[in-house]
């Protein structure tokens, strides 16, 4: 389901502006805004940003977006220091946010993330995660999952020693983002699974 959808039909205010201006977006030209000489290739987009192949480093991508609480919370979240967070770039040492006043958006450079959506329903993985109590859920996990996560990971055809261990390290990140301040909702789509580990993209809700 699309966010902005999604937000409708839960009669939530929100600013309809920002979904716009995605779209006044792609329809600009990016690549002169952000001093490149070639035009960036559009890889994805969601429902505030729009991803560009970053033109010099096949690694890493360009994140274009009007949701600065995204942009904030991503960048601030490097602290951690956690393979399950995508990685941000500098643009230029010690800048890694490029303001677009033009959009009224920002853009990022971050890691390429080789992988699909995870599998789990936002339901059936908050079920996996205890109702939002993931550092037991991780502790669980690393022990022997309880009745409830084996029933959905059973579902899944997913429970193994290695998707335990993979859950267990996201659980106890989205752990430290909440005492950090971030308080991650959306999971199906911000969170990819790139084989080894769940790698965390978008942080704006």
């Amino acid at each position: 389901m699309k966010f902005k959808k999604w937000l409708n039909e839960n009669k939530l205010d929100f600013d309809d502006s920002l979904f716009l201006q995605k779209e006044k977006t792609q329809k600009s030209n990016v690549s002169k805004i952000l001093g490149f000489s070639k035009p960036l290739k559009k890889v994805a987009e969601g429902s505030f940003a729009t991803l560009y192949q970053h033109p010099k480093d096949a690694n890493k991508l360009i994140k274009i977006t009007s949701h600065q609480e995204d942009v904030n919370n991503v960048v601030k979240a490097q602290k951690l220091n956690s393979n399950n967070i995508v990685k941000v770039f500098d643009w230029v040492k010690g800048e890694k946010i490029k303001k677009i006043p033009s959009l009224r958006s920002s853009a990022i450079i971050v890691e390429k993330i080789s992988g699909k959506p995870m599998k789990y329903r936002s339901d059936h993985f908050l079920t996996i995660a205890l109702m939002g109590d993931f550092d037991l859920a991780a502790d669980w996990l690393d022990y022997e999952p309880k009745e409830s996560q084996a029933n959905i990971l059973e579902a899944y055809n997913l429970n193994t020693p290695e998707e335990h261990e993979k859950l267990s390290e996201l659980f106890r990140t989205i752990d430290k983002l909440d005492k950090y301040g971030i308080d991650l909702m959306d999971f199906e789509d911000n969170i990819i699974d790139a084989g080894d580990r769940y790698v965390i993209v978008d942080l704006g809700f």
